[in-house]
């Protein structure tokens, strides 16, 4: 075997560096490790057991027990988005108690690239109701830049243009699920759909949601669903996307025993808020790199269907935005539409709510 001379071994290297930088500068938001390395669609994505599964997920720990309480997601080099109801008492309000954990899949062994960061400042959404679940979202501003690798990148933010319209498969949600009070050892994925609004309000919830509000459901992984991480991401790809979306933070699971569906605030729906908060507190979220914008400059032709489509699907009926999908399969896909409403196949869509029908009816008795 023909030796490599010493030259083209330090050029390879010199160029693994600038590229390890490049990334670090200039991550692509909601890319997962093996895409972000140059991978094509055909290279296999990893799971949340394997390091940089998630690399957006962080978990917020109690630093004085080194105990997980709260998931959240990267946002920006100086930004996390969890739920507001994480900070209520009895979690210290003072800011040293609290820690940020990046780049971790295991708890109790921690890998050698995790980092652990405080806070500079945690803003809860001023009109966040711990009654109602109504604002359930808060930033954490970390007091130092977040270094972005292989294990650490930020998640997409969804603008109104990308949020409605498209077609969403797979989503997830991820974190430490809970099992009684314990939380597991191995960060946890379990798949998600989508309950429309209308429906989980009126049938399973009695009108107490709010429109910043969404249900979901998890009868694939049911065990583990149940016991999600509050403030952990809902994430979504744009069907036949690579980019993952954080569509929403979970604000909390109902009763696992009666097996209601969990309810997150939707992200999309706090842009302007972010925007201003973070202008405020020093280091403004910028769309254009880490969201949607971002997107719309990588994939221009994609983005101007999907623009077309998002018009399209303006003041739509299910019925409507379920033909311009027919080709989705109806329990992994799932299209939005600008009046609240999530759209299936009909024949799913009925089964579905009939069933719900039935679990409310057995609960009332």
């Amino acid at each position: 075997m023909p030796s490599v001379p010493l030259s083209w071994l330090s050029l390879a290297m010199a160029v693994l560096v600038l590229a390890a930088r490049l990334l670090a500068d200039n991550p692509i938001c909601g890319v997962r490790q093996q895409q972000a390395a140059g991978g094509g669609s055909d290279v296999p994505e990893l799971t949340a057991r394997q390091p940089g599964g998630w690399p957006w997920q962080v978990s917020l720990e109690l630093a004085t027990e080194n105990k997980h309480f709260c998931g959240g997601a990267i946002i920006s080099e100086y930004w996390v988005i969890t739920a507001a109801h994480c900070f209520i008492p009895p979690v210290p309000q003072n800011l040293q108690e609290i820690v940020v954990v990046s780049g971790l899949s295991r708890q109790m062994r921690p890998e050698q690239w995790v980092r652990y960061s405080s806070p500079h400042d945690i803003i809860m959404h001023e009109q966040f109701n711990e009654q109602t679940g109504e604002n359930d979202i808060a930033l954490v501003r970390m007091v130092e830049r977040i270094s972005f690798g292989a294990h650490v990148l930020p998640v997409c933010f969804p603008n109104s243009e990308i949020f409605f319209g498209n077609t969403w498969s797979p989503c997830y949600i991820t974190g430490w699920m809970k099992s009684g009070e314990e939380t597991t050892d191995l960060l946890q994925e379990a798949p998600v759909s989508f309950i429309s609004f209308k429906d989980c309000n009126e049938t399973i919830f009695s009108g107490k949601l709010q429109p910043t509000m969404m249900c979901m459901d998890s009868e694939k992984s049911q065990d583990l669903a149940c016991h999600m991480d509050s403030g952990g991401p809902v994430v979504c790809k744009v069907k036949g996307g690579r980019q993952f979306y954080l569509i929403g933070v979970v604000s909390w699971v109902s009763d696992c025993a009666q097996r209601w569906p969990g309810v997150f605030t939707m992200t999309k729906s706090y842009l302007a808020w972010i925007q201003d908060v973070t202008s405020r507190y020093g280091k403004m979220f910028d769309l254009k790199e880490y969201g949607a914008e971002s997107t719309l400059r990588q994939q221009r032709s994609s983005v101007a269907t999907n623009t077309k489509q998002a018009k399209a699907h303006t003041n739509q009926t299910c019925g409507q935005a379920t033909m311009a999908a027919k080709a989705a399969k109806p329990t992994d896909s799932f299209t939005l539409t600008d009046s609240g409403n999530l759209c299936r196949s009909p024949l799913i869509w009925l089964a579905v709510a009939h069933l719900r029908s039935l679990v409310v009816l057995v609960l009332a008795t």
